[in-house]
This record gives C-alpha cells, structure tokens and sequence, in this order.
C-alpha cells in the first residue's frame, strides 16, 4: 500500500482520517503545518507516495505553496486538496485531486485511489 503523508491544521480530522487509512492498510504520516510537513519530506521523501493536504492550513503556508515546494523534487507527485472553503485559484500550474470537506470514506478511498492509479504509485511490493 502507498504511503500517504496527510498534512491539516485540524487535529481531529487528520488523526481520525490516519486512523481509518491505517485500519484498511494505508501507512500513514501525519504534520499539522506546511512546516513540518517540509521537514517529513526531507526526512522520508523516498517512502511518500501521495501528499493529501488541506489547502489553508493556516500558518507559514498553505497547502498549494507546500505542494509547489515538494514538486519541485518530485514534479509528478501525486497531490489531494482538500477544502471545506473551496480550492479558489491554485498557483504553479499544479495537477490534483479535489476532496470538499465534509467527505466520505467511500470518496476519500476513491480519490486517493485515482490519485495514485494517475501517477501510477508503487505499491509495497514494488518497493
């Protein structure tokens, strides 16, 4: 299974939406800034698989900034916005997945499916 790095200022929804990947096999890192979530990329960009990332995270940056920054390693890295606010316009030309917040788990597997199907992710067994 791919691994996902989640990134969102919500405490709550991101450990909840860690957890229910987690159960059904996903390996999962979680950060709650743009911040750190540039530090876990230094330290396991070779394990991300797929970033999902809300787009205002509030902070020192959001989540479009943070995207453009961890392309500019990896440009064809798979990206899952997600919004209770809409997207409004994203910077850098980015291509990406959209989830609206509130989302469903059947949507939340379906886009981190066609996410990682797009850019065709390895799975654990390729690794």
């Amino acid at each position: 299974m791919p691994v996902i790095l989640i990134v969102d200022d919500n405490e709550q929804l991101r450990e909840m939406t860690a957890e229910i990947l987690q159960s059904i096999g996903y390996k999962v890192l979680t950060t709650g800034s743009g911040r750190e979530a540039l530090e876990e990329w230094e330290s396991n960009h070779e394990r991300i698989d797929i970033v999902m990332t809300d787009v205002n995270l509030g902070g020192d940056m959001d989540g479009p900034v943070l995207a453009c920054r961890l392309r500019e390693t990896r440009p064809a890295l798979p990206i899952v916005f997600t919004s209770g606010d809409g997207i409004g316009e994203l910077a850098c030309g980015i291509n990406f997945h959209y989830l609206q917040k509130p989302y469903s788990l059947s949507l939340l597997l379906k886009t981190l499916y066609l996410a990682c199907a797009a850019n065709e992710v390895r799975s654990e067994s390729d690794a």
